[in-house]
């Protein structure tokens, strides 16, 4: 289980799968014959399949980390959102406390892989990486290429039975001091952190309301 206080809860349902959809490369975790496989690696969300959608991930045969997948032992699968230090000069002079902290967006599915053994569908989930990042179809690779390839490559499907996640976006803050953090974020010129204020922007508007 992951550590959430009440208030960190996602601003709205459908960010939880937004997140895992943004933020592809995860971590996937598995405890198998008395030692802990973790394996990075990007993922493709169905979010329409199944209760809680699907996910789907390729590895090399030669992955150790197969024989776990393969095994039906518990996934992990932890993706990791934008985040960013806030520091307590950016509350407002008398705010209750000046104590720094880290916000930050995080979503753990669990489930258990099921083995794909159709070489179409290896080819399908890398074109549908290609898709969500790259234009168009992936029309590179040539039929040798795949001949060569696919052979060596496990595709794995984890219908996902839990889903966890932890918004921490300053909840437990003053709607004036998670002002302050979200103009300093804003103004930083990093991507990331803007992206970061923009889901407390967001989680301001929950708690209005609005």
């Amino acid at each position: 289980m992951v550590y959430k206080p009440k208030a960190f809860q996602a601003p709205e349902p459908s960010d939880v799968a937004a997140l895992m959809q943004k933020y592809p490369f995860a971590n996937l975790i598995t405890y198998f014959e008395g030692r802990m496989e973790v394996t990075h690696l990007p993922f493709i969300l169905e979010a329409d399949e199944g209760p809680r959608g699907t996910l789907y991930l390729h590895l090399a045969r030669s992955n150790p980390h197969c024989k776990a997948l393969d095994s039906g032992a518990e996934c992990l699968v932890v993706f990791n959102g934008p985040a960013s230090y806030i520091s307590p000069s950016w509350y407002e002079p008398d705010a209750e406390d000046h104590i720094p902290t880290w916000n930050y967006a995080v979503v753990h599915a669990h489930g258990r892989a099921k083995r794909i053994d159709d070489p179409k569908r290896v080819f399908w989930q890398m074109d549908q990486i290609h898709r969500a990042h790259d234009k168009g179809p992936l029309t590179s690779v040539s039929d040798e290429e795949k001949a060569k390839m696919i052979p060596h490559v496990m595709l794995f499907r984890i219908p996902i039975d839990r889903c966890e996640s932890v918004f921490k976006l300053n909840q437990n803050r003053s709607l004036e001091d998670a002002e302050g953090a979200m103009q300093a974020l804003a103004s930083s010129g990093d991507t990331v952190k803007t992206e970061l204020g923009d889901l407390m922007r967001k989680s301001i508007r929950f708690r209005k309301g609005e």
